[in-house]
């Protein structure tokens, strides 16, 4: 039997609002046991940090400064593939939530139904605690 400790996962957490951070952050603190949060506000931080940190889970917002989260997404792609982005984001339109999945995105959770969809959202991608 192995008994070696389960490494943390390492979430990437990206969103220009400060505020959205922290009550994302608060969230994913109170339900989330063995995972390292990191920020980032904007796209091309994001592209930053997953270059530096390769996070297992990125949470991505669509609408953010320097760079869009479709175009961040490509890039972080391309620098940390083994890395899963789920885009958390106020946009609902059909075209955008294919492109997020076009572009890489292996799920879509609209801001409104965070209470209700992120956690199982966030379970189905990664591996169980």
């Amino acid at each position: 039997m192995d008994t070696s400790p389960v490494p943390p996962v390492r979430l990437l957490l990206v969103d220009d609002s400060a505020g959205w951070r922290k009550a994302i952050g608060s969230i994913l603190q109170r339900h989330l046991r063995r995972h390292v949060i990191s920020e980032a506000r904007d796209g091309m931080e994001a592209v930053d940090q997953a270059s530096a940190l390769r996070p297992d889970l990125i949470l991505l917002d669509l609408n953010l400064p320097r760079l869009n989260g479709i175009a961040a997404c490509k890039q972080i792609l391309r620098c940390s593939p083994r890395s899963r982005i789920l885009f958390v984001s106020q946009q609902t339109d059909p075209d955008f939530v294919h492109a997020a999945y076009a572009n890489g995105a292996l799920g879509y959770v609209a801001k409104a139904r965070v209470q209700s969809d992120l956690l199982p959202a966030i379970e189905a991608l990664l591996p169980p605690e």
